[in-house]
């Protein structure tokens, strides 16, 4: 094997595992919930960390794994970052009665307290998880900076986008079909031999030098607590009648705000890339459309397709994939061949996917010509948009420069989600239900392309960029 084939093997299996967990969690929740005896209502909003503290640390991580990347070499942070994963994994796979008994005893004796077993195994279980997020999230800006100062390849970026995706999406199929056939642990099974092949193929490739600039750890907490309010207040509050909490998202845009101006040179350099804000703003955009897609298939499958949870469940994992896979297979393609005519033709075919969504019916053939469609022109736009904000970042601040192209990506991803949930909660409980519950709700899932078409207006710039093989 070549380098460039040990390269793409040791950042794209940590890429896509890190990514995958991030969803196999929303399958295995309720069987965590059971197996730990947790009290409903209250464990289902304990257990709910279980996914916000991975969203929130893998954010972070996608932060700090870059400048850390610029400062001590992207492919040793990637190691430190995989074994992070892996090991913070083999904790989730061997939690037993016998831990858990050890942190008991540390509270009491610490806090003279008593927790719930239950309660107890899983703040340690949250505990991995935190430690999982943060390693899988470095992985990603690190890799992809590390790649790039080896090839300067926009394939290389394709490629990066594809797994990244693929991981996101199916995710959930991968936990339905984990916890139907097997115990929850062994989602996270597969993580640990991962990490170790990982580890063993990036010591193969050469070491890329170590930068002499500080870490900026002032701002980066700053931006640290600004996303993770932000997250959680896209989350919501119980009993609201919107997914979100205000002074959450207030609170932490404005600390982001504060903690983005004090590192604007030092460690997300936005304030560098005057050229390249249209790019930066179309990749927020790329990941509002995209996520909304992700969100609008299993709302609309549960509430019109199938009212069985069980099979909803299946159900909106294989439709899915009429847009997961080729939107990462045009990502990847797209890394290859991405001309202004074919970035054209895929932004005409993302739309018309979209307009398609005001046609959907309550089967699933109708939903796939507009899945299809969407998936593959929006799949185009990852690498190209990528590509210019690196092509003109130095070395020293490749990292950097790739934890803002991934993080505005998850921003419009969790906007998209967050928003489209809001308006058909709020569609719903709007209804006019004398035309009949099912068209009514239909009339609400059929507006839905008038809160995703005005940011395809933002991935016009995508047909300025400079691009090159």
């Amino acid at each position: 094997m070549t380098e460039r084939h040990w390269l793409y093997l040791g950042v794209g299996l940590p890429v896509l595992l890190g990514a995958l967990d991030l969803t196999v969690i929303s399958a295995v929740l309720p069987v965590i919930i059971g197996d730990l005896d947790l009290v409903v209502p209250d464990g289902v909003r304990q257990a709910s960390w279980l996914v916000i503290g991975y969203l929130v640390a893998y954010a972070i991580g996608i932060v700090g794994g870059g400048r850390l990347g610029d400062r001590y070499g992207s492919r040793r942070v990637l190691v430190w970052a995989v074994t992070l994963f892996g090991v913070a994994s083999a904790g989730l796979i061997l939690l037993d009665a016998a831990s858990v008994r050890v942190v008991q005893q540390i509270a009491y004796r610490g806090f003279e307290a008593r927790p719930d077993p239950g309660v107890t195994a899983l703040a340690v279980l949250t505990g991995w998880r935190v430690l999982q997020a943060l390693g899988a999230g470095a992985v990603v800006p690190a890799g992809m900076a590390f790649g790039w100062k080896r090839l300067r390849s926009r394939s290389w970026l394709g490629f990066v986008a594809a797994v990244d995706l693929l991981g996101w999406t199916f995710g959930h199929l991968y936990g339905g079909i984990v916890v139907r056939f097997f115990d929850w642990p062994v989602a996270f099974w597969l993580n640990v031999p991962a990490a170790v092949i990982a580890i063993v193929v990036l010591t193969k490739i050469p070491a890329d030098p170590a930068g002499t600039k500080a870490f900026p750890w002032g701002s980066f907490g700053l931006v640290s607590v600004g996303l993770a309010g932000l997250i959680v207040g896209m989350g919501g509050a119980e009993g609201a009648s919107l997914p979100v909490r205000p002074a959450y998202l207030l609170g932490g845009a404005g600390v982001l705000a504060w903690g983005l101006r004090i590192g604007r040179h030092s460690l997300l350099p936005w304030s560098d890339m005057k050229a390249n804000r249209p790019a930066l703003v179309a990749n927020v955009a790329v990941g509002y459309v995209v996520f909304l897609l992700l969100a609008a298939v299993p709302i609309f499958v549960s509430v019109l397709v199938e009212s069985d949870s069980d099979m909803a469940a299946w159900t909106t994992g294989w439709t899915m994939t009429a847009f997961t896979v080729p939107l990462a297979a045009s990502a990847l393609i797209g890394g290859k061949w991405a001309t202004r005519s074919v970035l054209a033709a895929g932004l005409v075919a993302a739309t018309v996917g979209l307009l398609l969504l005001a046609t959907w019916q309550p089967n699933v053939p109708a939903m796939l010509p507009a899945l299809v469609l969407s998936g593959v022109g929006l799949g185009w736009l990852f690498a190209p948009l990528a590509e210019a904000p690196l092509r003109d970042a130095r070395d020293e601040t490749a990292g950097a420069v790739s934890s803002i192209i991934i993080l505005l990506r998850l921003i419009g991803m969790a906007a998209g989600s967050s928003i489209l949930t809001s308006f058909v909660l709020v569609g719903i409980a709007d209804l006019d239900v004398s035309s009949g519950v099912t068209d009514a709700v239909l009339d609400v899932f059929h507006n839905v392309p008038w809160i995703a078409l005005p940011a395809m207006l933002l991935l016009l710039p995508a047909l300025t960029l400079r691009t090159q093989d």
